[in-house]
């Protein structure tokens, strides 16, 4: 028979039961990016804080799709609201200010919004004058426009 020290005993039991509770600590997870209109990804930023319910934000670097580039700076609309995003037509996007979401301000800045039962994303793309570089931002239950990293790193704000 294998035996065990009372010690060994009591301290499993109040393991067990709770007598020794560690203070509880939000775990932040490495996120992970799936930029839905990025031709190449060369960097990603972000932090994933889901637990029982969507909750991160990311910024994906890199070289757009240049088709869907040039047919948001053409063909979205100058809407006050953020539109419901459809990915196959750009005029659904709202062309919004980049300042707004802590984005360079000579960068041309697009947004909508899925609205689902616990997961609300919000999509902003930040794209350079020629679309050879920009940013797909997605947030999930986060407001896009008060992320605390992006507003205070100015070299997250500008396409590399």
């Amino acid at each position: 028979m294998i035996g065990f020290s009372r010690i060994t005993i009591i301290l499993f039991l109040v393991s067990c039961f709770g007598g020794a509770e560690a203070p509880v600590k939000k775990e932040t997870s490495t996120i992970s990016c799936n930029p839905q209109k990025m031709r190449t990804q060369e960097d990603c930023v972000g932090e994933d804080s889901t637990f029982a319910e969507c909750r991160f934000f990311f910024r994906a670097y890199g070289v757009p799709d240049t088709q869907w580039c040039m047919q948001l700076k053409k063909q979205a609309s100058h809407k006050q609201s953020i539109p419901e995003c459809n990915f196959e037509e750009p005029q659904q996007w709202a062309k919004v200010s980049c300042l707004d979401y802590q984005f360079d301000g000579a960068l041309d800045c697009y947004a909508c919004n899925i609205a689902q039962m616990e997961s609300n994303r919000s999509y902003v793309y930040a794209y350079n004058d020629d679309c050879s570089s920009g940013i797909e931002q997605v947030t999930c239950n986060t407001d896009p426009q008060k992320i605390e990293l992006f507003r205070t790193d100015k070299q997250l704000q500008t396409v590399r």
